[in-house]
């Protein structure tokens, strides 16, 4: 999986393994929560057919005028076999739609987790991307300074050339405060007061370098001046 560099997924991705073996064990169980309704149907199905066996021979009794046995019919014996049937197969249900509904439960709450831990992950992606915006802004900042710095030395030789630089203005996409909305203003650079360190110093440097350069060339004029003289 191709994620940026310092961003650990192991955590989601675990838990997504997990969610998935969960779902497989779900699926079992689901199916024998079909196979104990089909049982207890078929189980109930024989119940009442034997009940419906005993209902047809005691209806055949009552037409006679023989006496009620004290002994049960076959079917009576079969009957309470059957109903035992009945009773374990909704036992087994019952206890099958228990294991499903803890499972469903549990893949719930797992669910949960994902998403907290997708969320976890993506917050501390953006928080690390800001800082890297951040600090471009920042390293933005400095070079258009140093830019102005340039413009500010060398404009009165070549205007064209040394163009004053556009307004520029990076907003902070999680300020802190109503002072803290951008990251830089539009225009600060236009203004020394809000140079770098950096670029006042580049300033100074270039205009010390002017300085030298101009000394020598008005000792060579005084030397041309000398000699013509």
């Amino acid at each position: 999986m191709n994620v940026k560099k310092g961003l650990d997924p192991s955590e989601l991705l675990n838990l997504i393994e997990r969610l998935r073996k969960l779902r497989a064990e779900h699926a079992v169980l689901i199916e024998g929560s079909k196979a104990a309704e089909a049982e207890l149907a078929r189980a109930q199905g024989e119940a009442a057919t034997i009940r419906g066996a005993i209902a047809s021979r005691e209806l055949d009794l009552a037409k006679t005028s023989a006496p009620v046995s004290d002994e049960p019919f076959e079917e009576d014996r079969l009957l309470a076999i059957s109903e035992r049937r009945v009773r374990v197969a909704t036992a087994r249900l019952r206890l099958c739609k228990e294991a499903v509904s803890v499972s469903d439960s549990r893949i719930g709450c797992l669910a949960v987790e994902i998403q907290e831990a997708w969320l976890k992950l993506g917050r501390h992606g953006y928080a690390a991307q800001l800082d890297v915006f951040r600090d471009a802004a920042a390293a933005l900042r400095s070079a258009h300074g140093d830019l102005f710095a340039w413009i500010a030395v060398f404009s009165n030789l070549d205007k064209q050339y040394f163009r004053t630089a556009d307004p520029l203005a990076v907003a902070n996409p999680k300020p802190t405060s109503t002072r803290d909305m951008f990251l830089i203003e539009a225009g600060e650079a236009h203004e020394e007061k809000n140079w770098s360190r950096q670029a006042r110093d580049l300033r100074d440097s270039l205009v010390a370098l002017r300085s030298l350069m101009q000394n020598a060339l008005d000792r060579t004029a005084e030397t041309v001046e000398q000699v013509e003289a």
